[in-house]
């Protein structure tokens, strides 16, 4: 089936399983149930009825706060996803990379 998922990118390195062929939608804040406020990309997936991926593929996200120094990854053909902002006024930017 054909469904949209939410995964946490909590770090500034993340890498996740994905399904195979994935599209990213979108890049924002999820709030859980204690209150607390995590960085979430929303992806287009196809899994079977159990939510469970025929087949995974590894990606690579990383985010940046305002005024990092992001040099070192243009070597690594980034590509923007989206800027979020928390509610404490800070706000991260998000790129995907290939060939880490």
């Amino acid at each position: 089936m054909i469904t949209i998922l939410r995964y946490e990118i909590p770090k500034a390195i993340n890498d996740i399983e994905l399904p195979v062929g994935y599209k990213v939608l979108n890049v924002g804040i999820a709030t859980d149930t204690l209150g607390f406020e995590k960085i979430s990309i929303w992806c287009q997936v196809e899994v079977n009825e159990d939510y469970t991926a025929f087949a995974t593929e590894k990606a690579r996200f990383l985010v940046f706060g305002t005024g990092a120094n992001m040099d070192d990854i243009v070597h690594f053909n980034p590509k923007y996803i989206g800027t979020v902002q928390k509610s404490d006024a800070y706000a991260f930017h998000v790129y995907q990379v290939d060939n880490y």
